[in-house]
């Protein structure tokens, strides 16, 4: 079962915060998007892939804004690689949560596309718009 989970993280938009970044994780692999310095909205286009052969894992993706203390959670999103399995792509806004796991208007919306991609010995089962 190894796989490819790649993450595409467009933009995001109506976070009630600036100097914006996004972590990705996926396990123990963990990337970071550039910092988005004084707006709100920011747009990153960045793609980030991830290897895992366990389908529970859980890809996690946070907002972060950046500020002279460090760094400050502002709202979350995540999706199991097994609802990618069987489910396809995963593709468009996500509206965000907070730190307490609540949909909140302060938490915004995550434009990204999280899919997996299988390798060639496993494609045969898997339904051919899954296989991307």
């Amino acid at each position: 079962f190894p796989n490819k989970v790649k993450v595409h993280v467009r933009r995001a938009k109506g976070i009630n915060a600036k100097n914006l970044h996004v972590e990705v994780k996926l396990r123990r692999q963990k990337f970071k998007t550039a910092t988005h310095i004084g707006t709100n909205n920011p747009v990153w286009n960045e793609t980030f892939h991830f290897s895992t052969d366990d389908p529970n894992a859980l890809v996690d993706i946070t907002i972060f804004q950046d500020n002279i203390m460090g760094k400050t959670f502002i709202s979350t999103w995540f999706v199991t690689v097994k609802y990618l399995i069987t489910k396809g792509v995963v593709d468009g806004w996500m509206k965000l949560m907070t730190k307490d796991f609540e949909h909140d208007e302060t938490a915004g919306l995550l434009d990204l596309r999280p899919f997996l991609s299988l390798t060639r010995h496993c494609r045969s089962s898997i339904p051919q718009e899954q296989a991307l």
